[in-house]
């Protein structure tokens, strides 16, 4: 059996979010977009000049993805539109039929340009939230209720869909045929209380899947039949999301929250919010842009 690697992500970067989340590189720009829900704002930081720079957002965002235009698309509360990073503009599209209390909460696109993204009970009490695909035929709701969705991520084949069940503490696996058709349903991992709530994931080339762990302080990789295999620590314990980043996708960026601590919490946790760096050895697959958003 392989030893299972421990690596350290260390070093804070950019502003102290009240609740990081949605972390993703895009390759035009070359920089890293990330959002910070309860403040409203979407965050963008540039590796080469090590520089951030942030854009105040009409509501709370729940997701950053891609788009062919080279806009960015958004979730915002419950509607998903087109964001003009340079106009700073958003133009609402699509808006999701929602029950009062709910809004929408990550996504993430399959190869095939469909947005696979989820809902949440805003009280954190209620199964209220689904996940859903945005694909040609328009918003799709998959699979039961839950309170929140979190994730999702897509294997690089396409042919697997990642979806966290955070309160019941569980991943959930649905294989996915080329057409965006899901089945058989099944769960892949469980974690226990001193494990964390799984938030964020991402994938990488050789079928890793990467999870932040809320509460516990870490990132960690499983493997193809749930095992760990790597860990990253971090000095902070609310840790929201990661992805792959760079021109190689060699950099693991992972998002952390300051939600709810108090003062003499942040002096003794000061990173708490920020943005974290590591080299974590394996490579990350890059970001389809949405394809079915006019």
């Amino acid at each position: 059996m392989t030893a299972m690697r421990i690596l350290c992500a260390s070093k804070a970067i950019g502003p102290q979010t009240v609740l990081g989340e949605s972390p993703i590189w895009d390759p035009l720009r070359a920089c890293l977009w990330w959002i910070d829900i309860e403040s409203c704002k979407l965050h963008r930081f540039d590796p080469g000049a090590g520089a951030c720079s942030s854009h105040p957002l009409p509501g709370r965002p729940g997701l950053v993805a891609l788009h062919p235009s080279g806009d960015l698309v958004l979730g915002i509360e419950c509607t998903i539109g087109r964001y003009d990073p340079v106009c700073r503009t958003f133009t609402p599209v699509v808006v999701i039929g929602a029950e009062a209390g709910i809004r929408i909460n990550d996504g993430s696109c399959d190869p095939g340009g469909r947005l696979w993204f989820g809902t949440m009970d805003n009280s954190l009490s209620h199964p209220k939230g689904s996940l859903f695909r945005l694909d040609p035929a328009g918003v799709i709701p998959v699979g039961d209720r839950l309170v929140a969705s979190n994730g999702p991520a897509i294997s690089g084949d396409g042919r697997r869909l990642f979806h966290c069940d955070s309160i019941g503490r569980r991943i959930l696996q649905y294989q996915v045929d080329a057409e965006g058709q899901y089945g058989n349903l099944s769960v892949f991992r469980h974690f226990t209380q001193e494990e964390g709530l799984p938030d964020g994931m991402a994938c990488d080339v050789e079928g890793g899947l990467w999870v932040a762990l809320w509460g516990s302080g870490s990132v960690i990789r499983l493997d193809h039949r749930a095992r760990t295999s790597a860990k990253v620590n971090l000095p902070v314990k609310q840790v929201t999301a990661c992805t792959f980043a760079g021109p190689d996708l060699g950099d693991l960026y992972v998002t952390t929250a300051s939600l709810g601590m108090t003062k003499r919490g942040l002096t003794a946790s000061p990173g708490a919010g920020r943005l974290y760096r590591c080299k974590p050895g394996w490579t990350g697959l890059s970001a389809t842009p949405v394809l079915h958003l006019s």
